[in-house]
């Protein structure tokens, strides 16, 4: 048997070390290391200048880092990465491959998390903070969700297949509103025998007929983004990775996240947050209208399960994803 953690390292209060360019001084991964803000209130208790001290080092990887191969070579490993943990918040994230030849017992914490690249008990998935700044209206934050206006929303580019899908479903009449604007490549592609699909260098982009695009581009359009958080339930699908900013975005307005397209995906902090307490899975191959849309329509009747849920979510948006209130404590991997 072995272990990833040398617990003959670690003594409480608990310290983590974190790499800096005088450690990587002549080594290929000075060019991949990213630094990370640790002056946090909750933070700097756990932090220690003295790598003898820690009990876990801390590596933020920098977008695009090819250098990952040389991991070996950092001042403190030992035993084959024992105690380290790379952070990776780059939309390819580190892949299964590149861990299990250059990585060896070390923990990853990424937003590109997938059932075959995470190890449970030891990787972290991340979730993405809110990218603006602009907080939520009161009011909507104060209105429960079977006051609002719509059902269920999504509004966002055609990233990943469960977008394609999700945008063949919207139906305004039942208050749903799924408005996906589909890549260039996918309309101006033929549907040619030989070759059915439209390509982007290696990737293949499902072909969609030109009144097909026409439409979600004028639903895209017709839509603000802000109004359509005004919702009981929001989609939530991936993206370029997993990880998204809509589930802060939608969790920050008080909306239910449905999560859709996710079956090799690891939600956020999957160990540490019970997510079926304030949200819904579908699978990818659902049927909207005959399933999901009813199930929506039944569950937004039931309120005190409505108010549970929503004060539920709230309480793990402070904690882990608002990027003013998140704390130490809510934070994976210190405390």
């Amino acid at each position: 048997k072995w272990s990833c953690i040398d617990h003959s390292a670690c003594e409480l209060p608990f310290k983590l070390y974190q790499y800096t360019p005088a450690d990587l001084a002549g080594n290929p991964l000075a060019s991949c290391l990213l630094s990370t803000n640790m002056t946090h209130a909750g933070l700097r208790e756990h932090i220690t200048v003295n790598p003898r001290r820690a009990c876990v080092f801390w590596f933020e990887v920098g977008q695009r880092c090819r250098q990952l191969p040389h991991a070996h070579l950092l001042p403190h490993w030992r035993g084959n990465g024992l105690n380290h943990i790379f952070i990776d918040h780059a939309d390819a994230g580190i892949d299964a491959p590149t861990r299990k030849i250059w990585l060896g017992r070390a923990a990853l914490a990424q937003g590109h998390a997938t059932t075959e690249r995470f190890v449970r008990g030891l990787d972290v998935s991340l979730g993405l903070h809110i990218k603006s700044a602009a907080k939520p209206g009161e009011r909507l934050l104060t209105t429960p969700p079977w006051l609002r206006k719509w059902l269920l929303t999504f509004k966002g580019t055609h990233s990943h297949v469960s977008r394609v899908r999700a945008g063949l479903h919207h139906h305004e009449a039942r208050r749903v509103v799924l408005a996906t604007y589909p890549h260039p490549m996918q309309c101006m592609t033929s549907t040619k025998i030989e070759r059915p699909f439209a390509a982007i260098g290696s990737k293949r982009l499902h072909p969609l007929h030109a009144d097909c695009c026409n439409r979600m581009k004028y639903l895209y359009g017709k839509y603000h983004y802000d109004d359509l958080m005004n919702s009981s339930f929001a989609l939530v699908m991936p993206g370029r990775q997993p990880a998204s900013y809509r589930l802060a975005e939608v969790m920050a307005r008080g909306c239910i996240p449905v999560f859709y397209g996710f079956e090799d995906a690891v939600l956020p902090y999957e160990e540490l947050i019970d997510w079926s307490a304030f949200s819904l899975t579908a699978p990818l191959d659902v049927d909207f209208e005959g399933v999901l849309f009813p199930m929506l329509e039944a569950a937004v009747l039931d309120r005190p399960r409505m108010v549970r849920m929503q004060r539920a979510l709230f309480e793990v948006y402070r904690k882990y994803f608002d990027t003013l209130t998140a704390t130490a404590g809510g934070r994976p991997g210190v405390g």
